[in-house]
């Protein structure tokens, strides 16, 4: 088994919002930061995962990415 891992940077000196959502359910915060990485071990089979990269007043998304793990 893997573990999922997300980085981020926000490109320059202001704190980043990273949040994640569950199949399209409410966002709930993930971390935060001008740039890091940070473990997601709990993603499960079948569920998609939306994580998405906010400034730090959540009124501009400056980045997202899509995982779904597959059962084996």
């Amino acid at each position: 088994m893997g573990t999922t891992t997300i980085k981020w940077t926000t490109g320059d000196a202001t704190i980043g919002n990273v949040v994640v959502s569950q199949d399209g359910g409410p966002e709930q915060s993930f971390a935060s930061g001008k740039e890091g990485s940070s473990e997601a071990p709990w993603i499960q089979d079948r569920i998609t995962y939306e994580f998405r990269l906010y400034n730090s007043d959540r009124t501009k998304l400056l980045g997202k990415v899509v995982v779904t793990k597959q059962s084996q």
